[in-house]
């Protein structure tokens, strides 16, 4: 059943069916290393902005781990979480979905693993299509 319901999204977002979709996540990152500073804005439609410029067709599989961890956090989101940032964090991230918001540091990944697969997107993401270091 699941992979019907996923195979008939994939058929209808490739065939451009409906209108235009909302925006899965937005995430700030911030901090005091090199390439800390970008804004990831992430469309359920499949495409990707780097510090509000111009979208970008996004790999389908960063798309899908993009909803995993958005609906994994979808409980946590609407208290509108914010985890204190430790002494030892260098870099602290900002995630608005429909749901809500999470503050959080890459250190709370290491107690959290949905927040640390966040971490592991957005470093991946920015990299890949932002052209950070990090």
């Amino acid at each position: 059943m699941r992979r019907a319901t996923l195979a008939a999204l994939l058929v209808c977002l490739l065939a451009g069916c409906g209108a235009e979709s909302d925006d899965l996540f937005r995430v700030s990152r911030s901090g005091s290393l090199p390439d800390a500073r970008v804004e990831i804005t992430v469309n359920d439609g499949g495409t990707v902005t780097c510090d509000r410029g111009e979208p970008r067709q996004l790999d389908s599989k960063l798309l899908l781990r993009g909803r995993d961890i958005v609906r994994s956090l979808a409980e946590e989101a609407p208290y509108e979480t914010v985890h204190p940032r430790p002494a030892n964090a260098q870099l602290r991230f900002e995630l608005h979905t429909l749901d809500g918001t999470i503050e959080f540091s890459e250190t709370d990944g290491a107690r959290e693993p949905d927040l640390g697969r966040m971490v592991q997107l957005v470093r991946e993401l920015a990299q890949r299509e932002c052209g950070l270091e990090r």
